[in-house]
């Protein structure tokens, strides 16, 4: 496990890095630049209140480079 989750959504420190009971979401995209073909940017984002209809989230990044063979 990925130690992702250094503060909460308010910014606040977290005892446990690793997992952030939240509704979110996760959007993948290879990345565009000649310096990193084929690195994956994955973003968490996780919501900030359930209770808002706006569905405001907080964004989590990581990056997975390339796999070699």
């Amino acid at each position: 496990m990925v130690p992702l989750f250094t503060e909460d959504v308010d910014g606040k420190p977290l005892n446990n890095k690793h997992l952030l009971p939240r509704r979110n979401w996760c959007g993948i995209t290879v990345s565009d630049s000649p310096q990193r073909p084929f690195e994956l940017d994955v973003t968490l984002n996780v919501e900030v209140d359930c209770h808002d209809s706006q569905g405001i989230t907080k964004p989590y990044q990581i990056k997975i480079p390339t796999l070699t063979v």
